[in-house]
């Protein structure tokens, strides 16, 4: 017996202890990288939620014949630069009625590419900050739809895994507290 009343532990108890520290702390890396991993799931998942959510809307409306029928006038094609690069067509709307017109828009939609400037192509508005859409534009709401479907995947993606973090860890815990 050694001095503080404790016998002195073999080394093959020794080695068993020091194998199982190393468990433990490679079991906490492998858990604050999925913490880190669900939060980063999470944030992708709101973003990505809140933009397709945002273009949903509208489409939505026009696909259910919403909003202020007329006439867009295609002046210039406006594109974006960089590797997803996208053009639309800008120009003036005029409300069928001719009480609304709006300068400078942009002609959100599937089959625009043949549009020639000065033609005219009938639109809605539905309210949205820029574009007017094609009347013909029926089902482009589905594309936004399948991005709401995966940004709640990679959030409920999240919440399984923080679900699941914290009840391993609560268990360690108590498991430390037993022994």
């Amino acid at each position: 017996m050694e001095a503080d009343g404790h016998a002195k532990r073999p080394k093959t108890d020794q080695k068993v202890l020091a194998a199982a520290e190393r468990a433990r702390r490679a079991t906490d890396a492998g858990g604050v990288q999925a913490l880190y991993f669900g939060l980063l799931f999470l944030v992708i998942g709101v973003i990505l939620f809140v933009g397709m959510l945002t273009m949903l809307v509208p489409q939505l409306r026009v696909a259910l014949g919403h909003g202020d029928p007329g006439t867009f006038t295609a002046e210039r094609v406006y594109c974006t630069n960089g590797k997803g690069r996208w053009c639309k067509w800008q120009g003036d709307f005029v409300s069928a009625e001719g009480r609304s017109r709006r300068r400078d828009v942009l002609l959100t939609g599937i089959g625009t590419r043949d549009l020639k400037r000065g033609a005219r192509v009938a639109a809605i508005d539905v309210g949205s900050s820029r574009d007017v859409y094609p009347r013909k534009a029926r089902y482009e709401w589905i594309g936004p739809l399948v991005g709401l479907f995966v940004a709640a995947g990679l959030m409920l993606i999240s919440a399984i895994g923080w679900r699941s973090w914290f009840r391993t860890r609560r268990e360690a815990r108590g498991r430390h507290r037993r022994a």
